[in-house]
């Protein structure tokens, strides 16, 4: 977006009208709850968003009351300073700003999948690690420190009886 200064000041020229001051009571309280029911049925009016019933009621107080006249003043031409604020200009096209937003939706969507697949990959590495991990109950720990043979038994090789029969085989 570029940065135009005149219509910065058009804008705080808008927006230095002082609205409430006609508007409040004598000693300085906060616009009581009455005066906010006028002040939002004045803007309503303002944009033509009344009932004919509301239309009547304020036009009424436009003929009656100086500070509410004052005030609808003030605020036709707060209106009118900012629809004569001008639009700041883009250079970047609807759909290139459009897809710049779905490419960083699918960015997020993206990064969040490969933290979750990160992690799932960290538990079972660190799963796999700690079961082979030396003081814990690995099986190859288990084997190395209880063998299954007591200390007293000694070694037994069968040599001339086999565990296993073992077939014959003729060489030729």
């Amino acid at each position: 977006m570029n940065y135009f200064p005149e219509e910065e000041t058009q804008l705080s020229k808008a927006f230095e009208l002082d609205i409430w001051s006609d508007f409040q009571e004598d000693d300085d309280t906060l616009v009581s709850t009455e005066q906010a029911q006028k002040f939002e049925l004045l803007s309503a009016y303002i944009d033509g968003e009344v009932t004919p019933d509301e239309r009547r009621q304020v036009q009424q107080w436009l003929d009656t009351d100086t500070d509410f006249k004052k005030l609808y003043l003030s605020l036709t031409r707060l209106e009118q300073n900012l629809q004569q604020a001008p639009v700041p200009s883009s250079n970047v096209s609807v759909e290139k700003i459009t897809e710049g937003v779905f490419k960083k939706i699918e960015a997020q969507r993206n990064r969040r999948l490969v933290l979750a697949g990160s992690a799932i990959l960290t538990m079972l590495v660190v799963g796999f690690a700690s079961y082979f991990l030396p003081g814990r109950n690995s099986p190859v720990t288990q084997i190395a420190m209880n063998p299954r043979t007591p200390e007293n038994e000694s070694l037994m090789i069968g040599i001339n009886q086999p565990i296993i029969e073992i077939p014959d085989t003729e060489r030729k």
